[in-house]
């Protein structure tokens, strides 16, 4: 894939190479080429236009039959160029300028607050909640809507033009912070006058007041007004539906929506003389466009720029009149710059001023709401739905250096040459780019994912300070949350939201921290002030070498015969920070063993998996992530053969060695996932108060009471203990390998007659040794005895093994006791509570026994169960304490269970493919040609990197596959009829 795009006014000729026999070309079964256009001696030129819009573009049918219109884009290109001499006969130039506009206006539905919610004042019908889900409702709301009398009664409360329902009573009004007298005047557009009238103590101790510091009203300046009523509860949260206008769409790594671009082409020949010549080409893009799009008019919005390039330079030399010599050099970067609104230089300084600091400065960006009253993605820096906020900066740029020899020596031509590729990926980024959620576990699902220089302030509740001062209020309702602060739903969690918002509550500060050196671990993690961005920076090199001798072995013969040998290097990271485990893929083993004599196989037979850092600048700069695979030498073997005038006979065969794929070459996000994050390199330190701060709002921020930095609870990359299950792990197999592919090919042509030709084609395709992944953590339920279990248990029966397990141990909840008890004359075993488990009795009931075992694994006893409370304390981040208390190996259902998922990068994939293409053709038979063909393909094997998973994962040789592979047919004719014109 070219990082640029290809203009076709820039193609001067295509090449598909398909099923190659060639020693010179490798590194994979097919190549495609592009040579761009090159100038002439005399000058020539274009330009051309290409418009598209909706005005121009169809509309679906069924878009016609309800009266929708496209949505409205204008996206038009312009292309010039222009190529001819410099110096005639000896330099010669060709440009070409290409521009793309991506125009893009859309509706979109933003969150906004009513004129009375923005004052404090809650507006509910008694005994009624909302019928609201935090989106568009199916059906716009309307009085005949039904309603909903579970968990409590719910029922839209406007109608579509926002009109209050009259059917439901009056409209109840309430203060977030205080009481209002019984009898209240008529209200205004605002509720001003309500607001005025509160009085007596606050509802809530620590939320009493508006936000001092000003950021709430801040929000307000740029929270434009409600205009809609199709999302919110219509009395303090509705919507302002505006057309947003936006440059193209996210486009990280130029993929996705079109986006503005502009490409220059330049390529310039030149010839020193007859024997020397040069050909240099520059191909340059700049593309941007708009990305966390804004969703509050007048606001701000994030970027993405890519900015990708490639230069080439030929040098051939003639020396003398057999000998040729080609060097040559490339080089490809691409780059690609996601700046959040948070990060675009456009706007930095003029958003950071609106966010509350403290006395040195420091600004702490604030994310207020929760529930129906949140702005996490309706606010004044744009998101694009929840995704996280974040800076990346990656520029990876591959180069090439390569020479060729052709070589003629009687019925030989030789021909030979070498190659040496390096490639790297430098990665800067401003948090881990996957949402977190630091709050309540029904907070907003999704999440900032932090920022390394200034903590992130969220709003909602602390642990030690829960909205108090609501539940309780006439004609409020709600269900109690008894896990959470806040209640779940209705008008109670409403009020409560609106409360923590307009009071700048906050439920915590997030700060990323981090480690950019391997010298960092077990000892600190990155100063923010001095190293604020995670950076990753991978290499590899790779070599190839080739020798080919084309031997006109005899008039009716000729031979192509060679050999080729590639190297791809194992990566590695420039500043050391390329982890792996001790023994490297053996280690994923853990405690059952070094390899798979222990897998599945419950008993400690070894110590635990440890982090280490391997390659240059780390204290093992001998080791690799796997090891140097230099025996990658393949033979190629092509025939070509006249045995009669009217038949020729071609056929081949070569083996062939492949890099990059899952492991290494160009993929290097998967490189970084698998080297350059390893479990507890990063981390997303969380501040919620403490003893002396149980509340925290803005104004703890203002006062100086939020620490700097925010400090995690452990040190970078500690030794993860057994108990974890949580962490995720990859790891090469020792004896990891590059994959080879094998092509086989056979062609015969034959003259039947003068005028009909068969044409008959085979290609085989076979690849051994493929890229492959292995869940060394598949839950085990195959060899412990927990199948016969769960399978006793699924047909009401009882199981001795389950009664051992949860011996002791309530895990079904309320209503039951301990296995091993009886309860209100029910004994009490093992597989009712596995059966009555809330947590567990549908994936019983279903037959899902991985996801069953994978919870027993991981299954901690909850002390408030009755019967449990005298069982021992289970601590923060201790997993499978039900399995531990009756004395169960740690690993009787994990092979490796200080994580929750360890997979194995190895060579378990293989595929034949099969194909056969016969062609006839009829040439000018009284005016009519003819072509028919018939094509047969078949395409078996094992692939588990493209979607397809193990059936059992302890035979590697079975898998399911994601797509068909049945055998495909197909019969193609075509015909057609030539007429000679009347005269000359």
């Amino acid at each position: 894939q070219t990082p640029t795009t290809i203009n076709p006014d820039l193609v001067g000729e295509v090449r598909m190479i398909l099923a190659q026999v060639d020693a010179e070309l490798g590194r994979g079964s097919g190549q495609f080429q592009i040579q761009t256009r090159s100038g002439t001696n005399q000058f020539h030129g274009g330009v051309v236009w290409d418009a598209q819009n909706s005005a121009l573009d169809a509309n679906s049918w069924s878009a016609n039959q309800t009266g929708a219109t496209p949505l409205w884009r204008n996206q038009p290109e312009m292309t010039a160029r222009l190529g001819g001499p410099i110096v005639k006969n000896k330099t010669f130039f060709f440009g070409l300028f290409d521009k793309e506009w991506a125009l893009i206006r859309e509706s979109y539905t933003a969150s906004v607050l009513t004129p009375c919610a923005q004052r404090g004042i809650y507006r509910y019908f008694d005994d009624w909640g909302p019928t609201y889900g935090g989106g568009v409702l199916n059906n716009p709301p309307t009085w005949s809507q039904p309603t909903s009398q579970f968990p409590f009664k719910s029922t839209p409360w406007v109608d579509a033009a926002g009109n209050p329902r009259t059917d439901l009573g009056p409209i109840r009004y309430a203060s977030v912070f205080g009481q209002l007298p019984a009898n209240l005047p008529a209200a205004n557009a605002d509720c001003s006058n309500i607001a005025a009238l509160v009085t007596g103590a606050a509802r809530d101790p620590f939320r009493t007041r508006k936000d001092p510091t000003g950021y709430v009203d801040t929000l307000f300046k740029y929270m434009p007004p409600v205009n809609n009523w199709d999302i919110g509860d219509g009395l303090n949260v509705a919507g302002h539906r505006w057309i947003r206008h936006r440059d193209g769409g996210q486009n990280l790594f130029a993929a996705g929506e079109p986006a503005n671009r502009k490409q220059w082409n330049v390529k310039i020949d030149h010839i020193f003389n007859e024997k020397h010549k040069i050909s240099g080409a520059w191909m340059f893009e700049k593309q941007y466009a708009s990305d966390a799009f804004m969703t509050w008019p007048n606001t701000w919005e994030g970027k993405d720029y890519d900015q990708p390039q490639v230069l080439s330079v030929n040098f051939v030399s003639t020396l003398s009149p057999t000998p040729v010599n080609e060097a040559r050099f490339g080089m490809s970067r691409s780059g690609t710059n996601e700046f959040a609104p948070l990060y675009n230089p456009a706007y930095h300084d003029e958003i950071f001023k609106l966010f509350p600091k403290n006395s040195s400065g420091l600004q702490f960006p604030a994310f207020l709401g929760y529930g129906q009253a949140n702005f996490q993605t309706d606010q004044i820096v744009g998101t694009r739905g929840f995704a996280p906020l974040q800076l990346l900066d990656d520029s990876t740029p591959r180069k090439t250096w390569g020479d060729t020899v052709s070589l003629t020596v009687g019925k030989h031509a030789f021909r030979f040459g070498g190659e040496y590729r390096h490639a790297s990926s430098k990665s800067t980024v401003s948090s881990t780019g996957t949402a977190i959620n630091p709050c309540a576990s029904n907070f907003i699902n999704g999440g900032f994912a932090g920022h390394p220089v200034n903590p992130v302030a969220y709003g909602g509740t602390t642990p030690s300070s829960p909205v108090t001062g609501v539940v309780g209020t006439p004609g409020i309702v709600g269900i109690p949350n008894l896990t959470t602060s806040l209640p779940i739903g209705g008008s109670i969690q409403g009020m409560e939201n609106l409360m923590t918002f307009l009071s700048g509550s906050l439920c915590g500060l997030l700060q990323y921290r981090f480690i950019n050196k391997p010298s960092q671990a077990g000892v600190a993690w990155n100063d923010p002030s001095t190293d604020p961005y995670k950076i990753r920076d991978f290499h590899t090199n790779e070599i190839g070498s080739f020798f080919k001798d084309d031997w006109k072995f005899s008039n009716k013969l000729t031979l192509n015969l060679g050999l080729r040998w590639d190297y791809y290097g194992p990566p590695y990271e420039k500043n050391g920070l390329a982890a792996t485990l001790k023994d490297g893929g053996a280690g994923l083993f853990g405690i059952s063993g070094r390899g798979f004599n222990g897998w599945m196989t419950p008993g400690a037979r070894a110590p635990l998996s440890e982090l280490i850092f391997v390659g240059p600048n780390t204290p093992n700069p001998g080791l690799r992530p796997y090891p140097r695979d230099l025996n990658n030498f393949g033979p190629a073997v092509g025939f070509a053969w006249n045995p009669s005038s009217n038949t020729v006979v071609r056929g081949g065969y070569q083996l062939q060695f492949i890099g990059g794929g899952n492991t290494g070459g160009s993929n290097f996000s998967t490189i970084e996932t698998n080297l350059g994050q390893p479990p507890g390199s990063e981390f997303p330190a969380l501040f919620q108060g403490d003893s002396n701060t149980p509340y925290l709002d803005l104004t703890s921020i203002t006062s100086n009471k939020i620490p700097y930095p925010i400090a995690p609870p452990v040190l970078p990359v500690q030794q993860i203990p057994i108990t974890s299950r949580t962490a995720s792990i990859n790891a090469y197999d020792p004896n990891y390998l590059n994959p080879s592919i094998q092509t086989l090919t056979l062609s015969i042509t034959r003259n039947l007659t003068n005028k009909f030709t068969l044409d008959s084609r085979y290609i085989g395709t076979l690849t051994r040794k493929n890229y492959s992944t292995l869940p060394i953590n598949a839950p085990n339920f195959l060899t412990n005895g927990l199948k016969q279990a769960f399978d006793a248990a699924r047909a009401g029966q009882n199981s001795a093994l389950l009664d051992q397990m949860f011996n002791g141990i309530n895990i079904a909840g309320p209503g039951f006791g301990p296995v091993g008890t009886t309860v209100n004359g029910v004994p009490q075993t093992g597989a009712l509570h596995l059966r009555n488990a809330p947590n567990l009795r549908a994936n019983l009931a279903n037959g899902n026994y991985s996801a069953l075992a994978t919870s027993l694994a991981t299954l901690n006893y909850n002390g408030t169960y009755p019967g449990n409370q005298g069982l021992p304390f289970v601590p923060f981040s201790v997993n499978g304490s039900v399995l531990r208390f009756n004395g169960f190996p740690e690993n009787f259902i994990l092979t490796n269970p200080q994580f929750g998922s360890a997979t194995l990068y190895t060579n378990a994939g293989h595929s034949n493919y099969h194909s056969l293409q016969v062609l006839g053709t009829l040439r000018d038979t009284a005016g009519f040609n003819l072509q028919t063909s018939y094509t047969w393909s078949k395409n078996l094997g094992v692939d588990t990197l493209s979607g397809g998973a193990f059936t059992d994962p302890r035979k590697h040789t079975v898998a399911e596959q994601p797509d068909s592979r049945r055998p495909n047919v197909r019969l193609v004719r075509s015909a057609g009829r030539t007429w000679q014109a009347f005269g000359r």
